[in-house]
């Protein structure tokens, strides 16, 4: 037997393991690699999903606060994200000149977590709505949701205030007079949490319903008019209404409307 050729023989073997391990090597560190691109990608997906089902349901508690006993509903996607539904958030106190307190309500909030490949930038990316305590555009919502990097990337959504009207001066019929009075209308959506079932991932259905809305009514005399809104870890703001000229009393109409959010 020929040494030389039993040498070659031997180098053709080890050869053929060692390229079979570089290959075996290669395809095991792509599939990981693309396995966690894949992942990356549908983290940033379903959380993207979830922003716009936040978005959807700010837009429907808007509708449910304005037709009592109506309902509205939104999926979520739950694969990686973890919603926490917080039932305590705050308290909001609303006063109304040196009137006692007029609102004094909890409200809660709605947190989405993203999974563990989802990164967003420093501060707070606004969704929608804004983080002021009193909203006095009748087109801006009460809602107000944020995207935040806070031990992950979170979805937060809450409905901390409330929104004042100045509507103007109405003309009031009392027997055979006639007074006219400025009207402002402050208007508060509180947001509470029902029963929820989340059974891991999977699909979540969220529904809100507008259970109850409650109208309180106070008249107020004088030129000036103040509404002040303190929530809880805040400091308070205030909105001065001036009354037209020769006008000397103001109507307020405080509305609160609870909706529930809650799974099917």
């Amino acid at each position: 037997m020929n040494p030389r050729r039993s040498l070659k023989a031997i180098s053709v073997v080890i050869s053929t393991l060692i390229l079979s391990a570089s290959i075996l090597t290669i395809t095991l560190v792509a599939l990981f690699v693309s396995n966690a691109v894949l992942e990356q990608q549908l983290d940033i997906s379903e959380f993207e999903q979830a922003k716009n089902s936040v978005l959807t349901l700010v837009d429907i508690m808007e509708h449910v606060a304005v037709s009592p006993g109506s309902a509205g509903y939104v999926q979520m996607n739950l694969r990686t994200a973890h919603p926490n539904f917080i039932n305590y958030y705050g308290t909001i106190t609303v006063t109304v000149g040196s009137l006692p307190p007029v609102l004094n309500g909890i409200t809660g909030s709605l947190e989405v977590g993203g999974g563990r490949y989802v990164g967003v930038g420093s501060g707070i990316e606004v969704l929608v709505g804004s983080d002021d305590l009193i909203v006095e555009n009748a087109y801006d919502p009460l809602g107000y949701a944020y995207v935040i990097q806070q031990n992950g990337a979170w979805i937060v959504m809450n409905h901390a205030r409330v929104r004042v009207s100045d509507m103007g001066v109405f003309a009031f019929h009392e027997g055979d007079e006639i007074v006219e009075r400025n009207v402002v209308r402050v208007s508060f959506i509180n947001m509470t949490f029902g029963a929820i079932r989340v059974f891991g991932t999977g699909t979540l259905n969220l529904v809100a319903r507008s259970n109850r809305t409650m109208v309180e009514t106070y008249r107020i005399t004088g030129t000036y008019l103040s509404i002040t809104v303190d929530f809880t870890g805040r400091p308070p703001e205030s909105l001065p209404i001036q009354l037209p000229l020769g006008i000397g009393e103001t109507i307020v109409y405080v509305v609160r409307v609870d909706v529930e959010i809650s799974s099917l």
